[in-house]
């Protein structure tokens, strides 16, 4: 500092003496241009002693890491590891193994280094992310080969009611294969994916055993098994719904509908209208009672009423109020067989609009069924009867258009559906018994009264695996703590906040198969523990899926180049100045040259 001090105050005294001496000068010719070279002259020879620097930007190379999840390529890690500057290599799963890769316990390591991080394989799950805070990532995925990437299926069901296996496989082989519903040492169902395609499917079958079993669902490659994963399944018992049926005539649709109904073991009575105040009377599982008549004693029986429209439309009105009276407020359902198109202004009819498609064609309708997502053999109607849209109804069964022919409409505190298929029966003389099982039942569960259930547990992650923390939520009426026990361990439950009947405990199981829950009121549940590599195609692309939104949702900081730009002071070369001293110096010389006194 003293040195530069010192430079300058010399060439300050330098420079006045040139302007002195200058002006002092008797030939003004180029006093101006003797001036300025004057003036560069002397600061080229300050900038030579002094030092001088610039601000400018320098390209500096920015590290990244890897992280090497399940299922990573190598090609893609070697590719990865040529292209970018990486500084280390990493897995938080011991059970990946690649050479140089160093092992980390915990995802939060990486984000404290503060580097950007590349992800091979099957990606996180959702606590690895937290983990990873807000840093940006740039994901690698793999190909899930010849696997199923998604599943569903109804882990609990009532007995008579229809297993539906919904989902997704991915065929990367060149063969088609062909995915099998298997249990209790039988096939039961089975589909075919084309080869090198993705697709969904849907397998289905009814249960022909009470409790707990597990199916399982195979792939196969010609004779090679490329994937068996078990589905377990728990079958209960309910209470049989008490019907009441009041037939218009002994059709064959009534007449299937009552075979259907004992074979399933429904207690039910049947009025069937034989003629003009004539009726036969039928009942099964059920003391007889009189039926003449339509009292509040009678249908305090019964939690469903089955009717056609046109026995209903010629009820007494106080027959009629008595239903309502019933279903709104004790719950009983009534499902309504809409035999004519009859347009009624009376409450069960209303909300359910009514149109024919009239012509002279002979239709093979295949129906949509909204609660199972499944879609049934096709079915010959010749004027098939639709039902209107309308707020407040929701659809139960479509057609191939989404036009609906079944429909459901709260009131009070039960419900009211119509139906429009007259001839279900032709189901059952084709052979397509599941179909005809599939229809019923969601037309009788829909209607029937709903039991209030004290307690309801939920599992999560929805397969659980040994040896990985199980989230076990129990939602309850109950106000004393609940104490827990599965199998024969305590599990300890924390009481939501928010919600005060529910409640929240961990547990960590050790062994595949079913196990208990047991509370201390008394009451209990089952779940399936799944081995570790059971579904590890839908495990790894659920992982696949969160790991690419969450790089999607910090994509700014992830798509930042492997290179960076920032400021740095350089030295100015002195040659510039060296340069600027001389050439003024040299004009200086010049000008005296020319200009001798």
């Amino acid at each position: 500092m003293v040195e530069s001090l010192l430079v300058l105050v010399v060439c300050l005294l330098l420079l006045s003496f040139l302007l002195w001496k200058e002006w002092r000068r008797q030939n003004k010719a180029w006093l101006s241009v003797r001036v300025v070279c004057s003036v560069l002259a002397v600061t080229g020879l300050a900038c030579l002693a002094l030092p001088i620097s610039i601000t400018k930007k320098q390209t500096v190379d920015r590290k990244a890491v890897v992280l090497l999840t399940a299922g990573y390529n190598n090609d893609t890690l070697q590719q990865v590891l040529k292209q970018e500057n990486i500084d280390k290599v990493y897995t938080i799963d011991k059970n990946v193994k690649a050479a140089n890769a160093v092992y980390l316990p915990d995802a939060a390591l990486i984000k404290a280094q503060g580097l950007s991080v590349h992800v091979l394989g099957y990606g996180l799950g959702n606590e690895e992310l937290t983990a990873l805070g807000n840093g940006g990532i740039c994901f690698h995925p793999s190909v899930i080969e010849n696997d199923f990437l998604h599943i569903s299926w109804q882990q609990k069901l009532p007995s008579g009611e229809p297993l539906l296996v919904q989902g997704r496989f991915a065929n990367t082989s060149s063969t088609p294969v062909k995915l099998v519903l298997s249990g209790l040492g039988a096939n039961l169902d089975s589909v075919s994916i084309a080869a090198n395609q993705t697709a969904t499917f849907q397998l289905h079958t009814i249960p022909a055993h009470l409790d707990k079993a597990v199916y399982a669902l195979t792939a196969l490659s010609d004779d090679d098994t490329l994937r068996s994963e078990p589905l377990p399944v728990e079958v209960h018992t309910t209470q049989p719904l008490r019907i009441l049926v009041l037939a218009a005539s002994p059709d064959f649709e009534n007449k299937f509908l009552r075979n259907w109904l004992a074979e399933k073991g429904f207690p039910f009575v049947m009025k069937t209208t034989i003629s003009t105040n004539k009726y036969d009377k039928e009942y099964n599982n059920m003391a007889s009672v009189p039926i003449d008549r339509i009292s509040p004693a009678l249908l305090d029986g019964f939690d469903l009423v089955v009717a056609d429209m046109t026995v209903v439309a010629k009820l007494p009105p106080a027959a009629i109020a008595t239903i309502r009276s019933n279903i709104e407020n004790k719950g009983m359902g009534l499902v309504v067989k809409a035999d004519s198109l009859v347009h009624s202004p009376a409450f069960y009819a209303a909300p359910f609009p009514l149109v024919e498609k009239v012509d002279s064609v002979q239709h093979a309708v295949r129906l949509r069924f909204a609660e199972e997502g499944s879609v049934s053999s096709p079915l010959k109607i010749e004027q098939p009867v639709y039902i209107k849209n309308r707020p407040g109804t929701q659809p139960l069964i479509y057609d191939q258009q989404l036009r609906i022919v079944a429909s459901t409409a709260l009131s009070g505190m039960g419900k009211v559906i119509i139906t429009t298929i007259p001839n279900t029966y032709m189901w059952q003389l084709s052979g397509n018994r599941n179909d005809y099982t599939t229809y019923w039942t969601t037309l009788l569960t829909g209607a029937s009264r709903k039991t209030v259930v004290t307690n309801q547990w939920t599992v999560a992650p929805v397969l659980p695996s040994i040896h990985e923390e199980v989230r076990l939520t129990l939602q309850t009426s109950t106000e004393a703590i609940p104490r827990i026990q599965v199998g024969e361990s305590a599990v300890y439950m924390e009481q939501d906040p928010r919600l005060p009947s529910q409640w929240t405990g961990k547990y960590w199981p050790k062994k595949r198969g079913w196990l208990p829950v047991l509370s201390s009121d008394g009451t209990s549940d089952w779940w399936y523990v799944y081995e570790q590599k059971d579904w590890s195609g839908v495990k790894a692309a659920e992982k696949m899926a969160m790991t690419k939104r969450y790089a999607s949702a910090n994509r700014q900081q992830a798509r930042q180049p492997s290179a960076t730009a920032k400021d740095v002071q350089a030295d100015v070369p002195k040659i510039y100045f060296l340069v600027v001293f001389l050439a003024c110096c040299g004009v200086l010389w010049l000008e005296k040259r020319l200009h001798q006194q």
